[in-house]
């Protein structure tokens, strides 16, 4: 009997490692009367405390062939569209 209960704690042991953050929801919202197709250069605001996020959205952005800027300040004169985002961390 000893046996199995060492084997279900280790079961549950090794379970409860096992698990982790699984959910990664990247959701957006554009506005309505946005013309997408004619857009060709966007400003990607980064987030005060942010280190990557938004380098990778920058660099997606820029294999979609779409001329990319980033920065924390106000988006410079001449482009089509400002990216802004909230990144979550849980």
């Amino acid at each position: 009997m000893t046996k199995f209960v060492k084997l279900a704690l280790l079961f549950g042991l090794v379970t409860s490692l096992m698990t982790g953050c699984a959910v990664n929801r990247a959701t957006g919202s554009v506005d309505p009367s946005a013309n997408l197709s004619s857009m060709k250069t966007m400003y990607v605001k980064k987030v005060a405390d942010d280190d990557n996020t938004y380098a990778l959205i920058a660099d997606k952005l820029r294999t979609k062939g779409l001329v990319v800027t980033t920065g924390s300040e106000a988006a410079p004169a001449g482009v089509d569209a400002v990216v802004t985002y909230i990144d979550k961390w849980m």
